[in-house]
């Protein structure tokens, strides 16, 4: 174990001015770099403490910002949860947090070795968080990747192994997997929390877009706003679009762009508000767990204070522990209802709040056949400004109904929803020329029309039918999907279905 004095080097003093919202006391931060030549035949990477005492101060000034100290505040309690369920979680998780400095780093992970002057300890279910030695990542990637850390601790150290369904890395407007979805949305929404209660100008500039310069902008020619609509596309991970729409629940929404262009579909942020998404594909989509997560921070008419804020956070992390601890949790399990289920158990008093959170923000889609038709009139009507049409006392009587059903049977969240179906289509290659080349890749269940029109020899009867029937009921497998859509031996033949035990 590390000595007394390497702890002092690396713990942050609770003497450091604190403009974040809680109360934040020092937490010990043990800063590592791999160690050349020491691969192993496993999985797990070679690290060795950094020990230089100038350049441990400069990292610690690095971790000087509000989002950094709220993510060692959140480690904090999330071990503290992960130790009141099993005593060996202290052990397996110490309560300094690890941090890899490596070039690009940018993710949370699982075990490791650490070289010592006693020799090689072994810490194979040990969360730590591999980051680039870039000062902003200490205060934008540093919360999000700690989200990633804070799963692994919750779930008792261990790994998780997503179905890949995508032909393209994860993105918040996108259509991807469950687990997938599931644990970017959780690291997602403390990004989205973070710019809510970072009131820099820096961050004002960037997320409620303050500045506006036009014409040549000579030291960073970006920022001019003739590449506005372009530039958070190009960061991939869209951070503005994890602010703004992930706070307005865009997400739930299907994509605007219904051509054949997958990355169209899949990578913009435009949405048609009068279509829903259906429950599959809210499961798949880390921009709409993002907005469960983060509403159930912020719920309410008035802007919650931090001491609130902190509760509702620690509720949150013993929920998750309660799902992601328990012996069946599958990647392709419904991680969304689990956990509102889930809160029912633990917290039986708050149950009704967030459950209105879910079905506010889903539009009753889990549990209400009519809930997108319902849905689509009222918005159209609106359009319109047809008030009459709203019809209002029918649209308030079928919320309350969605709620009355829940409470009566918490089941009922589940029965809207189909399983995982992978698919691929081999001669179609899907190209994002700094990332990757793939083939496309798709669930039957929540494959987008726009991507659909992607298949060779899908003709417009067979792609209308394919949606019509899985918006009726999802498939149960790929049998049910063969029967109710009768492709044709065109279209079939473009489709391999990715089989699982």
């Amino acid at each position: 174990m590390m000595s007394a004095a390497v702890l002092a080097i690396c713990g942050l003093s609770s003497a450091t001015p604190c403009q974040s919202p809680v109360r934040t006391p020092g937490y010990p931060v043990v800063f590592m770099v791999p160690v050349a030549g020491m691969e192993s035949g496993d999985s797990l990477e070679t690290f060795a403490i950094v020990d230089d005492s100038a350049r441990v101060g400069t990292l610690l000034g690095w971790l000087d910002n509000p989002p950094a100290r709220w993510a060692l505040d959140l480690y904090d309690r999330a071990r503290a949860v992960a130790i009141a369920r099993d005593s060996a979680a202290a052990h397996r998780q110490p309560a300094a947090y690890y941090v890899a400095l490596v070039p690009g780093g940018n993710h949370g992970d699982l075990g490791f070795r650490l070289r010592t002057e006693a020799g090689i300890e072994e810490h194979p279910r040990t969360a730590f968080i591999r980051l680039g030695p870039d000062e902003w990542r200490f205060s934008t990637t540093f919360l999000h990747e700690t989200g990633h850390v804070v799963t692994h601790v919750l779930a008792g150290g261990r790994r998780f192994d997503a179905r890949p369904m995508a032909a393209i890395p994860h993105s918040t407007a996108a259509l991807t997997d469950r687990q997938t979805a599931f644990h970017e949305g959780f690291a997602i929404h403390l990004e989205t929390f973070a710019a809510r209660l970072d009131t820099s100008t820096s961050s004002r500039n960037r997320y409620d877009h303050w500045q506006m310069p036009f014409g040549r902008v000579e030291q960073a020619p970006r920022v001019s706003e003739y590449y506005h609509a372009l530039v958070d596309l190009l960061s991939f991970s869209q951070n503005v679009a994890r602010y703004r729409q992930v706070a307005d629940n865009a997400f739930a929404f299907r994509s605007a762009f219904t051509g054949a262009d997958y990355l169209r579909v899949q990578l913009e942020r435009a949405r048609d508000f009068a279509e829903l998404r259906n429950a599959d594909q809210m499961l798949q989509s880390e921009g709409f767990y993002a907005s469960f997560f983060y509403s159930i921070l912020f719920r309410g008419i008035r802007p919650p204070g931090p001491d609130t804020i902190r509760q509702r956070q620690n509720h949150l992390l013993e929920v998750l522990a309660d799902v992601l601890d328990a012996p069946d949790a599958a990647s392709n399990r419904p991680w969304l209802t689990d956990i509102v289920r889930a809160w029912q158990v633990r917290y039986p008093a708050e149950f009704p709040e967030i459950l209105d959170v879910f079905l506010d923000l889903s539009h009753g889609e889990f549990v209400d056949d009519a809930a997108r038709a319902t849905w689509k009139s009222a918005y159209l009507a609106g359009l319109r400004l047809d008030m009459p049409a709203l019809n209002l006392d029918v649209l308030e009587t079928r919320r309350q109904s969605w709620r009355d059903r829940v409470l009566a049977d918490p089941a009922t969240l589940d029965r809207r929803i189909g399983p995982e179906l992978p698919c691929s289509v081999p001669s179609v290659r899907i190209k994002l020329a700094e990332l990757s080349d793939q083939p496309l890749q798709f669930d039957l269940n929540t494959v987008q029309e726009g991507v659909l029109r992607l298949v060779p020899g899908l003709t417009e009867v067979e792609r209308s039918r394919w949606l019509a029937q899985r918006d009726r009921t999802p498939f149960t497998g790929y049998a049910d999907f063969e029967r109710r859509v009768d492709l044709g031996r065109g279209s079939r033949s473009a489709l391999r279905f990715v089989r699982t035990p």
